[in-house]
């Protein structure tokens, strides 16, 4: 099942659903044509393709948690959740619609259309390209900068805790 992983747009995805819930709240409800402009916004953008292996993902991890009590059920679980991918990938017009609305709610229907013009022209179309090893790059990138920095934060941490009388 790992056919589904896509974790360079998993970054690109995280970010569009971090800031949903506070935008979602805020909101009136889009119009149709803001919703339809958001989703062909987050297909064209590359975003969408995230959207779409989200539900894969989904039982990718089901299968791990199972799997991870319950060894013994791996063939029957695998033929289980192939039969009922067709059934669950039907729910992904309703992922869409809830990818789309806070991006529809947090954008107007000009800056939606205009972005996704962007997207659809020559150098967005290869900046969409671009994107997954890119993000990649970029994970790779700040977890060595963590890697790097955590020791020197937790140290500097230590040192000022020390210096109010608190170790740890």
């Amino acid at each position: 099942m790992s056919r589904f992983a896509r974790p360079a747009r998993a970054l690109a995805l995280a970010a569009l659903f971090a800031a949903a819930p506070a935008l979602a709240q805020q909101s009136t409800p889009p119009s149709a044509e803001q919703l339809a402009a958001a989703k062909a916004l987050l297909l064209d953008s590359g975003v969408g393709i995230s959207v779409h292996y989200l539900i894969p993902r989904m039982m990718d991890s089901l299968a791990t948690g199972v799997l991870r009590t319950r060894p013994e059920l791996k063939d029957k679980l695998k033929a289980t959740l192939t039969r009922l991918e067709p059934e669950f990938m039907k729910e992904e017009p309703s992922l869409f619609v809830a990818a789309a609305t806070p991006l529809a709610q947090s954008m107007s229907l000009a800056d939606l259309k205009a972005t996704d013009a962007f997207f659809k022209s020559p150098v967005g179309q290869r900046y969409v390209l671009a994107q997954p090893a890119a993000l990649n790059g970029m994970g790779a990138a700040v977890k060595a900068w963590q890697d790097k920095f955590g020791p020197v934060m937790l140290d500097r941490t230590r040192a000022e805790m020390k210096k109010q009388g608190a170790d740890f």
